[in-house]
């Protein structure tokens, strides 16, 4: 029997399963039993592969998650962000999608499609984020721009 198999035994849902050594679950099942399944599991482990532990989330009714690595001899626990928790980002105090302080004038640069892109430095921070707006529409990029209300009409 796999460990996703013993998990539903045991009463969870399993959410997605990164085999062999990765699984995320939801409910309120008996842990005991899963905890003893991955311990075998350990034990015997992975033919041609070192294995010490398995990675187990446990989603809760709340939205909350506990991660769980069960060794040999110990269980490690710990939690993650709720599910759907989004990361606050930080503007660098000026307020400005785009625009940050580099001395006394303001660096414009965006990631786009996973590459920094440098787009120059302005006197002020609202200068840096009407060029980075400009960019965005010209660009057909979706984003949130920093100043909507402003019609922007590509050239």
């Amino acid at each position: 029997m796999t460990l996703p198999e013993f998990a539903v035994k045991a009463g969870y849902i399993v959410i997605s399963n990164n085999a062999p050594t990765v699984m995320e679950l939801a409910g309120n099942g008996d842990w005991a039993k899963v905890e003893k399944a991955c311990r075998r599991f350990v034990r015997r482990g992975i033919p041609g592969r070192a294995c010490d532990h398995v990675t187990v989330v446990v989603r809760n009714a709340d939205g909350t998650r506990e991660l769980r690595d069960v060794g040999i001899n110990q269980v490690r626990y710990g939690t993650l962000p709720p599910v759907g928790f989004k990361c606050k980002r930080k503007y660098d105090g000026c307020g400005v999608k785009g625009a940050r302080k580099d001395g006394s004038r303001y660096r414009c640069q965006m990631t786009v499609h996973g590459e920094k892109l440098y787009l120059g430095m302005y006197h002020s921070a609202e200068e840096a984020g009407r060029v980075r707006d400009r960019y965005a529409v010209d660009h057909n990029l979706h984003l949130v721009l920093n100043y909507p209300q402003e019609e922007l009409v590509t050239a």
